[in-house]
């Protein structure tokens, strides 16, 4: 995933980077994935489109999305 934008901070990877080597690859073929996009997508809602935060439970339910599983990637 890629997030891009003048509030973000930037020069960084965010998550887990397990590597291109052949025993990394999902199902033998592509990058692994280790961030769950809700916590990415909840941090975006809540600092740049004003959502309050209790409301990510009705976007995305189970609670992943709360604050303390963002990435802090934007300012």
């Amino acid at each position: 995933m890629l997030v891009m934008g003048g509030q973000v901070t930037g020069d960084k990877v965010y998550g887990q980077w397990p590597g291109m080597q052949a025993s990394a690859l999902y199902q033998g073929e592509d990058l692994e994935p280790t961030t769950d996009f809700r916590s990415v997508l909840g941090e975006i809602l809540v600092k740049r489109l004003g959502v309050a935060e209790p409301e990510l439970e009705t976007v995305f339910p189970g609670g992943y999305a709360v604050s303390a599983n963002w990435r802090q990637f934007h300012r």
